[in-house]
């Protein structure tokens, strides 16, 4: 259900459409009621898989992404601002080096999370959505990733990310955490009130205890019966409850990024794509190799079928050497593409 919220924050998920998705509810930024699926260009949005290409490196990532996004025409402030993001995504050593995949070898985990991060930052989104940013990594990578967010929320930017088992290091660093069950609040305030608040509830959080594991155990019990009586508190016991002011009135929305013309993506998007077919050595030399080695069959299956004046010479030979040249014409520029759709998939939903 984290994710499903998420979403619908982001606005990744419009009322109705094919999947006839029910939300209820209002969403408001700066007092103004909006649909936010009409004004994702206002949000940035993370997603739990690293959705990049191998072939890439951050430097280029973060290139590629504030070409396409941002409206700054000398590439001097671009380059000034990606040297000035990679600084503080601690990623200026690994500038310059593959993101990798399963076959490229390129940057650990928490480096690929960090430059996922930037590409959204690229943009300085007013709220930016993360989901589970800490999904497999270990505690010191999952502690530098947060405090990535940590350092963009204290630059009155507003972060909302879910997050799985997070650290006793890390639950701290967060201003705000929400606990759900069974899509109810259990609790909404400091990670620093959790102890106080069970200990009414007559559930006392050991000292050396993770609060987020404690509270997590007392929701998924096996008996029902306690996630409902803890939720019930909560609803019971507000004095730990944030309260949203009401300034009285609405601040403008923020200004909507244009978009960039056709021509720019096309040449951005094909400058890209000639960079990722001639450094993934292994799939380009696959596809030279495979196209040889049909080649060569067809032309010893086929030899000399087409000389008119060979005796024993068919017409219908000659058209089936025709048609099958085609065919493998054709298929030897269509499974490449068809074997890239599955990697490459993510990374346009991303886009």
């Amino acid at each position: 259900g984290k994710t499903s919220l998420l979403n619908a924050l982001a606005g990744r998920v419009r009322r109705g459409g094919k999947s006839r998705t029910e939300i209820t509810g209002e969403f408001r930024v700066n007092g103004h009621k909006i649909e936010t699926s009409e004004h994702q260009r206002l949000f940035g949005y993370v997603m739990q898989e690293d959705a990049l290409l191998g072939t890439m490196t951050p430097r280029e990532v973060l290139r590629f992404a504030a070409r396409m996004r941002l409206s700054i025409p000398p590439d001097e402030s671009i380059e000034m601002l990606i040297e000035d993001l990679l600084a503080n995504m601690g990623l200026s050593e690994c500038a310059d080096t593959f993101i990798g995949n399963d076959l490229i070898k390129g940057l650990s985990g928490g480096e690929r999370k960090r430059v996922a991060v930037g590409a959204e930052l690229i943009s300085n989104p007013q709220i930016t959505f993360v989901d589970e940013p800490t999904s497999g990594l270990d505690t010191a990578a999952a502690y530098d990733v947060i405090s990535v967010l940590k350092q963009l929320s204290e630059m009155n930017r507003s972060v909302l990310c879910t997050i799985h088992q997070p650290s006793s290091e890390v639950i701290h660093m967060f201003d705000q955490a929400i606990f759900l069950a069974a899509g109810e609040v259990a609790y909404h305030g400091p990670p620093g009130m959790i102890r106080a608040h069970f200990a009414k509830l007559g559930l006392q959080c050991p000292q050396d205890y993770n609060p987020a594991d404690f509270v997590m155990f007392c929701i998924q019990a096996k008996s029902g019966d306690r996630a409902s009586s803890i939720v019930r508190g909560w609803a019971e016991l507000g004095d730990v409850r944030p309260h949203v002011r009401d300034c009285g009135h609405s601040s403008p929305l923020p200004l909507v990024p244009c978009r960039k013309g056709f021509l720019t993506e096309l040449a951005t998007l094909g400058e890209r794509e000639v960079k990722n077919v001639v450094r993934d050595r292994a799939t380009l030399t696959a596809r030279f190799g495979t196209t040889f080695f049909l080649s060569l069959t067809f032309a010893f299956a086929f030899y000399r079928v087409g000389d008119s004046t060979a005796e024993g010479y068919d017409l219908q030979s000659h058209s089936g050497a025709i048609t099958m040249l085609g065919i493998t014409a054709l298929f030897g520029a269509a499974e490449p593409m068809l074997l890239a759709f599955t990697s490459e998939r993510p990374v346009f939903l991303r886009e």
